[in-house]
């Protein structure tokens, strides 16, 4: 939910509005960043493992929490915001982005993702898994039998 909303505000900066940008911000994609925050913080790991991940990715969700929220205060300034002070927060959020990817990428390294089902999100003639030591599979063309 909040990665929609925060797509939906790209586009609608991208188009020269960024006082609806910020309600956009204001209404969907913080709401749906806290509440990524909530759920984190509410799960039972069993693990310790399990609870240092839980803490790093309810630490970077609510990084993205705040980095959105100065986004949305600059956006309301509207096209006369100051460039700096967009460009500080444009920066917050892409750090804080990225904060959340490197915790997402270290968990899957400790439990890979598990593998979609043969055929489902590929193209045809696209390739399928290229892991290490593997070769590579192709959808194959034509109809599913």
């Amino acid at each position: 939910p909040a990665v929609e909303a925060l797509e939906i505000v790209d586009r609608v900066v991208d188009e020269g509005r960024p006082v609806h940008a910020a309600q956009v911000l204001g209404e969907s994609g913080i709401p749906a960043a806290r509440n990524q925050v909530e759920i984190v913080e509410a799960a039972t790991m069993r693990t310790e493992e399990g609870r240092r991940f839980a803490r790093r990715l309810a630490a970077a969700y609510r990084a993205r929490v705040n980095a959105l929220e100065t986004y949305r205060t600059v956006l309301e300034g509207g096209v006369s915001a100051d460039p700096m002070e967009t460009l500080d927060a444009i920066r917050g959020r892409r750090e804080a982005e990225q904060q959340l990817l490197r915790v997402v990428e270290a968990m899957v390294r400790v439990v890979p993702l598990a593998p979609a089902p043969p055929g489902e999100g590929v193209e045809e003639g696209e390739e399928v898994g290229e892991g290490a030591g593997s070769e590579a599979q192709t959808q194959p063309e034509g109809p599913a039998r």
